[in-house]
């Protein structure tokens, strides 16, 4: 999901090709991370923003960086950092969750941006979602959503991806309010 100006502008799930299935993890994760970011040049990052805002910042300009990446840059990639729990309280094999981590810092490198990142816990509690089947009838996805105007409804390519990525967006700029039920801790 990106967001310019604290508004959504654009969301959608990035697959990766099916022939990376047969590299190792952390080349998967590079590529992936990749084609996250030639998503993000397609939807309005301009290249020749992020290389000078990176000039300055080798030279030590770092408010003219800043400057230079709030108008067409990004200022901030926001990130899941996955919650790693024992076989025995894991859905699945925990190890599944670590390429995440590997993606999000290969992008973050390709991009050379302040990285902020959230554990599931912090950023949607124990909101549940639902795997399969529409992700707007569950839990996490009407949340979501609720907290999205219109016109920024109409930019989301619906999957249970991009409501994650835009609920963390969200999140990371204070619009994303969790609802406490009396007696919850």
């Amino acid at each position: 999901a990106m967001f310019r100006h604290g508004v959504l502008v654009a969301a959608s799930r990035v697959k990766p090709d099916k022939k990376w299935n047969d590299l190792v993890v952390g080349e998967r994760c590079r590529l992936v991370a990749r084609r996250l970011s030639e998503w993000a040049y397609d939807h309005g990052l301009d290249a020749s923003t992020m290389r000078a805002a990176r000039e300055a910042e080798l030279a030590g300009r770092h408010a003219e960086a800043r400057t230079l990446r709030q108008d067409r840059g990004i200022v901030i990639l926001a990130v899941e950092w996955p919650q790693v729990y024992t076989r025995s309280k894991s859905k699945g094999d925990p190890n599944d969750l670590l390429p995440l981590a590997g993606v999000a810092m290969c992008l973050a490198g390709h991009l050379d941006v302040e990285v902020r990142s959230y554990r599931p816990a912090e950023w949607i509690g124990q909101c549940p979602k639902k795997e399969t089947g529409d992700p707007l009838v569950s839990p996490r996805g009407q949340l979501v959503w609720r907290h999205l105007s219109t016109k920024e409804r109409a930019t989301v390519l619906v999957s249970h991806d991009s409501i994650d990525a835009i609920g963390l967006g969200l999140f990371a700029l204070g619009r994303l309010r969790m609802h406490v039920y009396p007696g919850a801790t």
